[in-house]
């Protein structure tokens, strides 16, 4: 786990590959910042990037902070992602792929940068056996791979 060096309320959570950020509002570049890290190179490790529910935004320099992403998943409340003509060329070359809901700003998003979407997992239901300490998960999961 790291915390935004710039804002408080900017958490990521790393998992293998994929990282989770969360917060509040429109992330700028300076929330790409974090401690604690083991590197200056910690952003290059991550292929996926996930923006959680609550941030409206990633501003000028944001999205490019993290060069390596071949995917990224944008939840309902983001609605801008700044970006620019060069960054655009190399995410097409990358073939970055484009997670969100249809009819929210990652469809159009991925439409209009000339990049492949996915439509993101949705959850069904949870399944709590509390004397057996399981808890389940039923999600509808859609593969890039066919």
């Amino acid at each position: 786990m790291y915390f935004s060096k710039h804002n408080e309320k900017t958490v990521y959570i790393n998992h293998y590959r994929l990282l989770e950020v969360e917060g509040e509002g429109e992330l700028c570049r300076e929330d790409a910042e974090a401690w604690p890290t083991m590197d200056d190179d910690w952003r290059n490790q991550y292929t996926i990037l996930s923006v959680k529910e609550g941030i409206t935004g990633l501003g000028d320099g944001y999205l490019e902070s993290f060069p390596n992403i071949s995917c990224l998943i944008l939840s309902r409340t983001v609605e801008a992602v700044a970006t620019t003509p060069k960054h655009d060329k190399r995410m097409r070359k990358n073939k970055v792929l484009i997670r969100g809901e249809y009819g929210t700003f990652a469809e159009k998003f991925a439409c209009d940068k000339g990049l492949k979407f996915l439509h993101c997992d949705i959850p069904l239901a949870v399944d709590d056996l509390e004397e057996h300490h399981e808890h389940d998960i039923i999600t509808l999961h859609y593969s890039a791979f066919s």
